[in-house]
């Protein structure tokens, strides 16, 4: 703990010290990040932080990826359903995939 911010303290509030993160463990069940890892401080917790939620990231990457290719029929599917979309139903922008999917499930 830190207490070099005690000075801040105010009438309504006293600061007794600041939590500064020293570890942190994550476990996943995504296929290749089922092993947990620690990570650990090594005095900058700005950086500990930089570390974990990057490794948070490459999990979520890595499901995406395997989601992507396990439903790859069901979005192909979906895609077929959806381009045929025109403007005139609420589509002009032919980027706009959300207000397509929208529109396709409203269909349904």
């Amino acid at each position: 703990m830190d207490k070099s911010d005690a000075s801040q303290s105010s009438e309504k509030m006293a600061w007794e010290a600041k939590h500064m993160p020293i570890t942190v463990s994550i476990s996943s069940n995504v296929p290749e990040y089922q092993a947990p890892k620690c990570f650990v401080s090594e005095g900058d917790p700005a950086d500990l932080v930089d570390q974990m939620t990057k490794y948070l990231i490459d999990i979520s990457c890595h499901s995406n990826r395997i989601h992507r290719e396990e439903y790859c029929s069901i979005f192909w599917e979906l895609d077929q359903h959806i381009e045929p979309l025109t403007p005139e139903e609420g589509t002009a922008n032919k980027n706009d995939t959300g207000k397509k999917q929208r529109k396709y499930l409203e269909r349904l």
